[in-house]
């Protein structure tokens, strides 16, 4: 099989695509959780904010498994884009999860509202780390 092949090369690529499926199981669960249990509690905007935290964390899921299957990208760069991804997510949808459910737990993620564009910045790390290092790559 593919993924077989790559011994040795493949040990970045795989965490990126447990990174993935890990990411898209929790944004469907999340996605049961805002849809079923926190939208008829809190208002519309905080319900939608809480839908784009789950959209960002999916559609990073998918860019996770995709990647992981590049085995054109050196480790390196599998690392790089794994770690933008997860501290990505953590930052701006995880934010954004506290902030929504604050009336819920009682603690204040308000103070913590800053982390969220930062979370963004690590988000567009990784297109752009996958951008440049794909640009970089020699022909064979």
């Amino acid at each position: 099989m593919y993924l077989n092949s790559m011994k040795g090369k493949f040990h970045y690529h795989k965490n990126l695509i447990i990174l993935g499926g890990s990411l898209g199981f929790l944004a469907i669960l999340l996605g049961a959780y805002g849809a079923h249990t926190l939208a008829p509690q809190v208002d519309e905007a905080t319900y939608e904010a809480f839908e784009t935290a789950v959209k960002y964390q999916m559609y990073h899921a998918f860019l996770a498994v995709i990647v992981g299957g590049f085995s054109f990208l050196p480790k390196k760069t599998a690392l790089l884009i794994f770690s933008f991804i997860l501290l990505g997510i953590l930052c701006f949808s995880g934010s954004i999860y506290g902030l929504a459910t604050a009336d819920m737990t009682g603690y204040n993620y308000a103070r913590f509202s800053f982390i969220t564009p930062l979370g963004g910045f690590f988000l567009m790390g990784a297109w752009i780390t996958l951008i440049v290092q794909t640009i970089r790559i020699k022909a064979a």
